[in-house]
This record gives C-alpha cells, sequence and structure tokens, in this order.
C-alpha cells in the first residue's frame, strides 16, 4: 500500500512538473543586424514566455548552429549562459535575464551562413525557434583575362569571374561608354577591328541597397596592316589656252 501511495505521488509530481514546464515557450527570436556584413558582430536572442523565476528546475535554452558550407548537422554553441563552442574565440553566450538569453558572433564570418537554433532543453515537448544568418560578403574580382594583342580580323574572348554574398552581377564596359558592352562574365569580338582597340573594364555589382561593386580592367591591342590615304588633286582644263 505504501508503495502505491509513492507511485502515486511521484506520477503526480512528474505530471506537474512536466505540466510547469510544458507551460514554457519561446515567444520569438531575432538577430541584430539581421543580415550582417562580413567583420560585423552578430547578436542573436531568444525571448521566451510564461517563465516561472521561482521553479525548482529552471528553464535552460540550448543554443545550436549548422553552417551551410561545413556542418551536416546541428552543432552545440551553448547551454543557457555556458558556452560550449567558440568558433575559435568568436561565440559569446549570456543570460540576460529569465525571459531573454542571448549569443553573439564577434566578428562574423561568411562561413557563419546558416540557421541557428534556440531550444528549450528541459520540455517534454520540442519547444524550438530558428533563424536564418546570412553573411554578406562584398564582391571581389578573382579573374580577369590579362591584357589581349591580337591581330585585326581574329577573334577575341574576355573573360571575368568574382565572387560574393549575395553571388554580384558580372558586366562589361567600354572605356569611354556610359553603358555596358555586355552583361555577363565573358565577353566576345568574333571578328576585331582596329575600332576595338583600347580598354575595357568588368565590374561586378551587388544588388542590395548598398549597391556594393568592384572592377578590374584589360587592354586589348590590334596589330592591323597599314592604310594609305591620298590627297585628292583636281586638275581643271581651260578650253582654248593654247589659241
Amino acid at each position: 500500500m505504501k508503495f502505491i501511495c509513492r507511485l502515486l505521488i511521484w506520477s503526480i509530481f512528474i505530471k506537474l512538473y512536466v505540466c510547469q514546464q510544458s507551460s514554457v515557450q519561446i515567444q520569438k527570436i531575432e538577430a541584430d543586424p539581421p543580415n550582417p556584413n562580413v567583420g560585423e558582430g552578430l547578436k542573436i536572442r531568444c525571448f521566451l514566455i510564461n517563465v516561472d523565476p521561482f521553479a525548482q528546475y529552471p528553464t535552460q535554452v540550448l543554443w545550436s548552429i549548422r553552417r551551410f558550407s561545413q556542418d551536416r548537422d546541428f552543432r552545440i554553441l551553448a547551454y543557457g549562459g555556458s558556452v560550449r563552442d567558440t568558433l575559435s574565440g568568436r561565440v559569446s553566450a549570456r543570460k540576460e535575464s529569465e525571459e531573454v538569453y542571448e549569443i553573439v558572433f564577434r566578428p562574423v564570418q561568411e562561413s557563419d551562413s546558416g540557421v541557428v537554433r534556440c531550444e528549450l532543453a528541459n520540455t517534454e515537448a520540442q519547444v524550438r525557434l530558428e533563424q536564418i544568418i546570412n553573411v554578406l560578403v562584398p564582391p571581389s574580382i578573382t579573374y580577369i583575362t590579362a591584357d589581349v594583342q591580337v591581330r585585326a580580323g581574329d577573334p577575341v574572348t574576355l573573360e571575368c569571374r568574382a565572387q560574393g554574398n549575395p553571388p554580384p552581377l558580372l558586366m562589361w564596359i567600354r572605356q569611354g561608354q556610359e553603358y555596358p558592352t555586355s552583361y555577363s562574365g565573358v565577353y566576345t569580338i568574333d571578328s576585331v577591328s582596329r575600332d576595338d582597340r583600347g580598354l575595357y573594364k568588368c565590374v561586378a555589382e551587388q544588388q542590395t541597397g548598398q549597391k556594393q561593386s568592384a572592377e578590374n580592367y584589360v587592354n586589348i591591342f590590334v596589330d592591323f596592316d597599314p592604310t594609305v590615304i591620298c590627297d585628292q588633286i583636281i586638275v581643271e582644263q581651260v578650253p582654248n589656252i593654247n589659241a
């Protein structure tokens, strides 16, 4: 009989504990800034509701990350305010209050682009929210064709490659022209003439609010046969000049 009573008491206690813990919810998760530039600091905060500060078993928040370029699954970063993985000393965490937890990346790297998860660790059901991290990287030109010297009539291909996040738009602009000659990383002239010689600029531009861009140049030198231009001489004959 005593055993049954104890079992009933433990059953009631567990139900009360689970009910108490399950009432805690994650209200929202916020990133500041929402889309950080590489090298900046990034703060992510997790806001809880229905927290009982006097509960026997305090709520604990588990932070984890899955980076798009490196992680196949989520890796634990912090438990509450205790950091488990600093990502080479760049990550810190703290408990701001009973309702607010935060994790900070300082500085954020391009490889940090991925999903950060805030999860309640001691609840019956899985209670979690996730925040996508999109680290912005300014454009940079990684390759451009070296200066070209060709004969008139030969084909010419100029190539330009760039990187950045978001991926930049590539275009070619000829010196002296206002508008692009080509919206592509590759610009081809099937039969070059001496009129095509000159300086060409490759521009890598991100279509974002900041309009960041990078540029580099290549020269086309054209060998062509000389042409002879003679002045035209007009000779007029006066009639009966010898009469």
